[in-house]
């Protein structure tokens, strides 16, 4: 089965409908290209299906060129739902103009904004606590709470927990469910705890790893994948990138930080093997150069 559930028009007034899931409509518009007649388009046909007020529809979440519509297909079948969007489509199309609600923002944005100010680093704060789940791991960090819980697409948790000293646990996506979490790539998103130790983590996976019939892309997590069925801790091996393929962007004090982590790991009794990340970085830039950009 095709995952294009409906293509209609050409040019800037083309939309694609994508299933993504039983639950999730992604409707592209127009060329993939930045564009702010597509953005207003997706902004118009989004308040279009919102007066609506349709029967099934749990929430509206427009993109760049995009609009995704979460929706149950219990009550409102896949078929009604493209009509009335297929409807609107031309509507939204004719009009020459739109409304939509403005605000004034004054520029920068980090440091003078006093919600910004409350969420410095809890190690160093002259820096931001970094990322989107900034919040969630500087609560953790400043013992606010024992966890916490975020979200992680592209590394909204792994950017938090390494500036918070913490453990972050981004488990095999799905294990945990999204169910109700507001989707930024509804494929690729995950749920990300926070701790102040792996010992922590281990029994909060075991917690929260459960099949949800809510979540169509949830999965089971298998028995053996808990922290009490590898037994004490014994020698192992970890992954170093080969040194064609670190990055440190300009910083003097990256590369003596990064050998300094090899040589803790290897007291530790660690084994390092040098991987080839090219691969690795080949899927991550599949993220902003690929087609999830669209949703």
């Amino acid at each position: 089965m095709s995952p294009v559930a409906l293509d209609i028009g050409q040019d800037d007034t083309r939309r694609v409908a994508r299933l993504s899931g039983d639950t999730h409509l992604l409707l592209e518009i127009g060329a993939p290209e930045l564009d702010l007649v597509l953005r207003f388009r997706a902004h118009a046909l989004m308040q279009a299906l919102e007066s609506k007020s349709l029967l099934g529809v749990i929430d509206l979440t427009p993109g760049i060129r995009s609009l995704q519509v979460h929706y149950q297909p219990e009550q409102l079948p896949l078929a009604d739902l493209l009509g009335t969007v297929a409807g609107e489509w031309d509507t939204v199309c004719a009009a020459k103009d739109l409304q939509v609600p403005s605000r004034i923002v004054h520029l920068p944005l980090s440091w003078e904004d006093p919600a910004c100010q409350l969420a410095i680093d809890s190690v160093l704060p002259e820096y931001p606590s970094g990322g989107s789940s900034a919040g969630a791991s500087l609560a953790v960090a400043l013992g606010v709470a024992c966890f916490s819980l975020g979200t992680d697409t592209a590394g909204s948790g792994r950017v938090p927990a390494a500036l918070n000293n913490l453990v972050r646990l981004k488990a095999t996506k799905r294990l945990i469910s999204t169910a109700r979490v507001v989707p930024a790539c509804r494929t690729l998103d995950c749920v990300t705890t926070f701790t102040a130790t792996a010992r922590e983590a281990s029994p909060l996976l075991a917690l929260t790893a459960r099949l949800d019939p809510r979540d169509e892309y949830s999965r089971a997590n298998p028995l053996w994948n808990d922290g009490s069925a590898f037994g004490a801790p014994r020698a192992f091996r970890f992954g170093v990138p080969g040194a064609q393929d670190l990055e440190f962007f300009g910083c003097p004090e990256g590369p003596l930080l990064f050998g300094d982590a090899i040589d803790q790991l290897k007291a530790l009794g660690g084994e390092a093997l040098e991987l080839d990340m090219s691969p690795f970085l080949e899927a991550a830039r599949l993220l902003y150069e690929g087609p999830w950009p669209a949703s």
